[in-house]
């Protein structure tokens, strides 16, 4: 028994280590790639002795909900520790080079306190206590529906065109806003870019082969119709969660990856000088979707809530 609670003990030690790490590693590929690279994209350099201290107290007052979902092992809590990785440990780095307004601060940890303790009280369940009914005619009707939208685009607007590349997709974005496409084929498409890369991980849990592989072939048909980095960005965490989540089902790793994939890059534009991991790891993945949260603060604090007056006008 005392030999369990100093495993523990040490468990939560290195997790708290390890967030530590992360974050001073994050904050040093912000100051030396992200921010002078693309900076230009609304990112902020803002050496304020108050912001830093605010992003420090923000992190270390959230670290004992952060280790406990760190050590909680269940698949909700993997989950939990992939989004604290991927968007509360960058958005303290934001605070704390970037001019943010208090109460946007405060909103954040309001926001992120709240998920963390529902996600520790919130009791587990099994998903395995029924039975799935293997012909699901919903679920089957949604795929085909959906596999059958990106099928007739691809066709109709590209010939059936499989695109690979990740750097070039800029002419098949401006090419895509020529499409005069029906209003049902945009909304089905937005749908399916995030529901086929899960019919696709759902199918290799079922270990039908065949039907990941066509799955799979559609994903790619849809990534060379408008060439959208989130088609692949999302069929890359599908396949990452999938691996996580199933094989390795301790979250308590997980940090010690997120270090080595930022040192990678920093080690990358140091060695080498050139920034593709860091494109796709710390801008793109990490910071760039952190501050999406400043976009929504700042679009809905600029404008008069509407609520129902659409249904009365």
């Amino acid at each position: 028994m005392i030999n369990e609670k100093k495993s523990m003990l040490g468990s939560k030690q290195l997790c708290f280590i390890g967030l530590i790490i992360y974050r001073v590693v994050l904050d040093y590929s912000y100051v030396n790639i992200v921010f002078p690279t693309w900076g230009y994209q609304g990112f902020m350099l803002n050496f304020s002795r108050m912001h830093i201290n605010i992003s420090w107290l923000f992190l270390i007052l959230l670290s004992p909900l952060i280790v406990k979902t760190f050590i909680k092992n269940n698949i909700s809590s993997n989950i939990m520790t992939v989004l604290v990785l991927v968007s509360l440990v960058p958005t303290t780095s934001l605070i704390a080079f970037s001019n943010y307004k208090f109460e946007f601060i405060y909103l954040n940890f309001l926001y992120w306190t709240l998920l963390l303790l529902l996600n520790i009280l919130i009791p587990s369940f099994n998903w395995k206590t029924r039975k799935e009914k293997r012909n699901n005619i919903l679920s089957k009707t949604i795929i085909i529906i959906l596999s059958v939208t990106i099928i007739s685009i691809s066709y109709i607007y590209t010939g059936f065109r499989f695109h690979f590349g990740v750097f070039d997709v800029y002419d098949l974005r401006l090419e895509a806003r020529e499409f005069d496409m029906f209003p049902i084929f945009s909304y089905l498409n937005a749908a399916a870019n995030t529901i086929l890369p899960i019919i696709f991980i759902y199918y290799i849990i079922q270990r039908k082969r065949l039907y990941a592989i066509i799955i799979s072939i559609i994903i790619f048909l849809n990534f060379g119709i408008a060439g959208g980095k989130s088609v692949m960005l999302l069929l890359l965490i599908a396949l990452t969660g999938f691996f996580l989540v199933k094989r390795l089902y301790q979250s308590r790793f997980f940090v010690w990856g997120f270090i080595l994939l930022v040192v990678s890059s920093i080690m990358e534009f140091k060695v080498y000088e050139t920034i593709y991991l860091s494109f796709f790891s710390t801008y793109r993945t990490l910071f760039l979707t952190s501050s999406i949260y400043l976009v929504l603060y700042d679009f809905f604090s600029r404008r008069v809530f509407v609520y129902f007056r659409l249904c009365f006008f």
